[in-house]
């Protein structure tokens, strides 16, 4: 008898974790109604997905981490953010702010996430320079950075990458 009250509570618990274990699995599944997007490839379908802020107001789909872009290039992503504006900055490894830019987020209605899209032209540093692009919103109390993505890149000297 003893074996059964065992057996018993063992799968009581086991029922009780289920739930618990399958909405786990749907919520890394569906993401945040990105479509299941989030850092990372997917592997199944071959795509990279997008460079999110951590608390994933912003998301940027293009560029992706590590690619290399010519100047122009252009930034595309989506975004839930105060005022619907979001701000861009590529600078060098040692700093040096190259570009800077804004795009207004074309959301549906005010708390939505909406797509923007920008570009930014750059110059004055050698192909192959290490690069990091910033994409984020100002925060309206103070002016500082909020909500900020970063995302490594290789600047090259052809236009367009």
């Amino acid at each position: 008898m003893t074996g059964d009250v065992g057996a018993g509570f063992c799968m009581r618990r086991l029922l009780g974790i289920v739930p618990v274990v399958l909405l786990l699995l749907v919520g890394a599944c569906a993401g945040d109604g990105a479509g299941g997007r989030s850092d990372g490839a997917d592997v199944s379908s071959g795509t990279v997905r997008p460079s999110r802020s951590t608390s994933g107001k912003i998301e940027v789909f293009r560029p992706t981490r590590g690619q290399r872009v010519g100047s122009p290039f252009t930034i595309e992503g989506r975004a839930q953010i105060f005022e619907n504006r979001v701000s861009f900055r590529l600078r060098t490894g040692k700093n040096r702010i190259l570009a800077t830019g804004v795009a207004m987020v074309d959301a549906p209605d005010v708390g939505q996430f909406g797509s923007f899209q920008g570009a930014l032209t750059w110059q004055g540093v050698a192909p192959g320079t290490p690069g990091e692009l910033e994409v984020f919103a100002v925060r309206a109390r103070d002016g500082a950075p909020d909500h900020v993505v970063t995302i490594p890149l290789i600047l090259d000297a052809s236009p367009g990458h």
